[in-house]
């Protein structure tokens, strides 16, 4: 059994990514992580047991606010199920989300599913819901190179009669590792509202324990850069990202897991 339990001070609410993706500019399509909230449903890495995660984070975004999640992996033969929850906001606007994923693994590809139900809560106005379905896949070509493509909140549907809606995307890209403890990733990724952007990252172990991370990106021009650090059960990951519409941000995730050995 793995309890694996993580925190994140984070200036990005919208989706609690963790600060290694954050450190490479949002780069995801093809990146594999140990976290149900990773942004291509197919990217979750398979745990040697059960995984819970557990964030708080400090937006800074909107003064007061306080977003948290938490999620839960459960790998059965190949099946990797997973289930959580992410809550952000204050006392006049709040936005909840509750997640199941379901990825599984055959031969080189990994396929996830994602169902997600918003919460919209505004004080003096009646909480609204919304559903969405997201999918995606990761291919793993050789022993250097991952190409992987995920399509979010491609299908929506309103609870309470709402109006809000999450902004749909899709996403492909590859990851190819050309030396050891050296990840060079690029995407590119679509949004109705704005044109085609592409986004670049890169990840360097340059110690045994020690990765630095920096990323470019396009729609939104963003650049980023950070450093991680992993010991057997603790790793914590650094990452300042500027964006033109937000500008910077920091991003803090520490991570502690527990293992318990299974007899026999």
């Amino acid at each position: 059994i793995i309890l694996h339990f993580h925190s994140v001070c984070s200036q990005d609410p919208l989706w609690p990514a963790g600060a290694r993706i954050r450190g490479m500019a949002d780069v995801s399509a093809a990146v594999r992580e140990g976290s149900a909230w990773s942004p291509n449903p197919a990217a979750p890495e398979h745990p040697d047991g059960i995984r819970y995660n557990f964030s708080v984070s400090n937006p800074w975004l909107l003064e007061g606010a306080l977003a948290m999640s938490a999620s839960l992996l459960i790998p059965v033969r190949g099946v990797l199920a997973g289930a959580g929850v992410h809550t952000f906001g204050d006392a006049l606007h709040s936005e909840s989300v509750v997640m199941g994923n379901l990825s599984f693994s055959r031969g080189n590809t990994s396929v996830g599913f994602r169902s997600e139900y918003h919460q919209f809560r505004t004080e003096g106005f009646r909480t609204q819901g919304l559903f969405s379905w997201s999918a995606g896949s990761i291919t793993r070509l050789g022993s250097k190179l991952s190409v992987g493509a995920a399509a979010s909140g491609m299908i929506q549907a309103a609870v309470n009669g709402t109006n809000q809606r999450i902004v749909p995307q899709f996403m492909a890209g590859f990851q190819l590792e050309p030396s050891e403890g050296l990840i060079v990733a690029m995407d590119a990724h679509k949004r109705p509202d704005r044109p085609a952007g592409l986004r670049a990252g890169i990840e360097y172990r340059f110690a045994r324990n020690v990765f630095a991370r920096f990323g470019m990106g396009t729609q939104p021009q963003a650049i980023a850069a950070g450093l991680g650090y992993r010991l057997r059960r603790l790793s914590i990951d650094h990452a300042f990202r500027f964006t033109e519409a937000a500008g910077g941000s920091v991003h803090v995730t520490a991570a502690y897991r527990i293992a318990i050995s299974r007899p026999g």
